[in-house]
């Protein structure tokens, strides 16, 4: 019997990193597991990598296709899964020897539809491991579920060990009762919004407070470079989050102000980068953001809407972003921000030489 499936999306997955995840998967504890690795029509030689492991080692299986992304890759894998469990490791994160076999045992244990463990992120030779910020091996109800860890996955603190994949496993026939699956339309974020309607469908989960994934935060990842659409994609997984509230029938208030905050965060983080990679761009990206909808919304649910949003647009209608920045770093005193964000805004104001 199959206890669990670890699905792997694999693209071009630097050799080092990619060896040194199949190995933590080969190495678990818990010998019945399957491994099925999705080639996401990699160029650089890992598909004989792959298929070599294959052949060493009987639980693996190999499905090349096309490159499509990392969602419809790990969506691909779902189906063939024959696992009571499954779960998603990024090919260039790896796996702590016992991970699997304490998630299942938690799972089993305590009858819940999924179990998860804490992560810990490498940064070189950086190490950072999340703070649970859940209680730890106790069963949690959906009330628990809805009402304060799905809090923890869209504003701050953030709670890390709940959006990656690859740090719980889930009932495999839970997930199609559901027809839960990974967003293909985005690029970013996806993990982010899965596992936000995860919490939202889920009616059991249980955590452990022992380190189980290693995230490898390498310069070549996908959330590690600077790509001019990040913040269109971060818009897009707010929208999502609203759809996902309408199909599952959860009150949640998306409107509460710390929520709104870590959105506006993103945004002018995403903006910051911009100005550091790509000057030319961020006046187009300043403008885009600072008139959009939904970013307005949300300065206006904060407090003062009629000042804000008049103030606002006469700015951008001057074509005057230094105003802009200068109006919404003076607002920011009166939010209750993240120290973080302050020095943000700090830095952007610095850049235009306010």
């Amino acid at each position: 019997m199959t206890k669990v499936s670890i699905i792997i999306p694999s693209f071009n997955t630097p050799k080092k990193w990619l060896l040194k995840c199949l190995s933590s998967v080969m190495a678990q504890t818990l010998k019945e597991i399957e491994i099925i690795i999705i080639n996401d029509g990699s160029t650089n030689g890992n598909e004989k990598i792959l298929d070599s492991f294959a052949e060493k080692d009987k639980r693996i299986r190999v499905i090349h296709q096309e490159n499509k992304g990392v969602s419809a890759a790990r969506n691909a894998g779902l189906p063939v899964a024959a696992g009571k469990y499954v779960t998603f490791v990024d090919s260039d994160d790896r796996l702590a020897p016992d991970a699997i076999e304490t998630a299942y045992r938690l799972a089993e244990e305590n009858n819940c539809q999924a179990a998860g463990f804490v992560m810990r992120t490498l940064n070189g030779i950086k190490k950072y491991t999340c703070p649970l910020l859940l209680p730890p091996e106790k069963k949690l109800d959906k009330n628990y579920l809805e009402t304060k860890a799905l809090k923890r996955i869209i504003s701050y603190p953030k709670n890390g060990n709940l959006i990656p994949g690859g740090t719980k496993i889930i009932r495999k026939d839970f997930l199609e009762r559901t027809g839960l699956k990974f967003n293909e339309r985005l690029k970013i974020g996806e993990d982010t919004v899965y596992c936000f309607e995860l919490l939202c469908l889920l009616d059991s989960l249980i955590y452990t407070d022992r380190i189980g994934y290693f995230y490898n935060k390498n310069q070549t990842s996908a959330t590690a470079n600077f790509r001019r659409d990040a913040y269109l994609m971060e818009r897009s997984a707010r929208a999502e989050y609203n759809k996902i509230l309408e199909r599952t029938g959860v009150k949640f208030d998306l409107t509460a102000e710390e929520i709104l905050a870590d959105y506006i965060y993103t945004q002018l983080t995403y903006l910051h980068l911009a100005m550091i990679y790509d000057k030319k761009y961020s006046a187009y990206m300043a403008k885009d953001i600072f008139s959009d909808g939904e970013f307005i919304r949300c300065l206006t649910l904060l407090r003062n809407p009629e000042e804000k949003i008049i103030r606002l647009k006469a700015l951008l209608d001057d074509k005057n972003y230094d105003g802009a920045y200068l109006h919404l770093y003076k607002s920011s005193k009166k939010f209750r921000f993240k120290l973080a964000f302050k020095n943000r805004i700090k830095r952007i104001l610095a850049f235009f030489g306010i």
